[in-house]
């Protein structure tokens, strides 16, 4: 049987206040059409839903029967409603960050706790990825943003929006403090054992093509990966 779920919510609101017009002024609907989509319905199931009586829609026991079951039905979706608009409106609910390693070191963790402080109902999950890892998880639908070092590739169905630039820099334990305080050739540096982040992420991309570009070959001792 299919019945318009127009007429189920036309019910529940006469239902919930006994009273067509105030059932009428919380739907914007008149009168008229409110009587008419209960005739309908209750010409569909067959039975009387409501006794007419001065004081308004009382319910008959048919009516009692399918009002506790459609009651339920709508508080679930007036709940769930409830529930999308207040994430949407960043009070509760939780949100998916996927972070590349330097993203979320640089940019992040230094604004996370003001955020916990303005939007203390807002769960947060971040996941460590690497660029393409992240934008892959934005497009798969599993987070809903992503903060990430570019460059990345042009996307028709994500928007990228530049935040801030980040800065480099080459650091060395006191073991190699002779390359401390003075300029050291690109070519003086692969002497030495070179830490890098793993080959699918954007830093090496950057630092492959930046040694590439001066002739030079890039390959770390150790690459640490996400």
């Amino acid at each position: 049987m299919y019945i318009s779920y127009d007429y189920y919510r036309i019910f529940y609101y006469v239902a919930k206040y006994g009273n067509l017009s105030q059932a009428a002024k919380q739907l914007l609907n008149n009168q008229p059409n409110m009587t008419r989509a209960i005739k309908n319905l209750e010409a569909e199931l067959g039975c009387p839903l409501f006794l007419r009586t001065n004081r308004g829609m009382k319910l008959t026991p048919e009516g009692e029967r399918l009002y506790a079951h459609v009651r339920i039905a709508f508080e679930h979706i007036e709940a769930g409603e409830a529930e999308i608009t207040e994430s949407r409106t960043l009070q509760t609910g939780t949100v998916y960050v996927a972070a590349s390693e330097v993203a979320l070191r640089c940019l992040l963790l230094p604004v996370l706790k003001e955020f916990r402080l303005l939007h203390p109902g807002i769960h947060i999950r971040i996941s460590n990825h690497s660029t393409p890892q992240a934008i892959a998880a934005l497009k798969e639908g599993t987070a809903d943003i992503a903060v990430v070092t570019t460059p990345t590739a042009p996307s028709a169905s994500l928007t990228e929006t530049p935040v801030r630039p980040i800065h480099e820099y080459a650091v060395c334990s006191p073991f190699f403090k002779t390359l401390t305080n003075r300029q050291v050739k690109l070519e003086e540096l692969l002497e030495f054992p070179l830490i890098s982040l793993g080959a699918d992420t954007k830093s090496f991309e950057f630092y492959s093509g930046f040694f590439a570009a001066h002739g030079l070959p890039y390959h770390p001792d150790i690459e640490a990966f996400t």
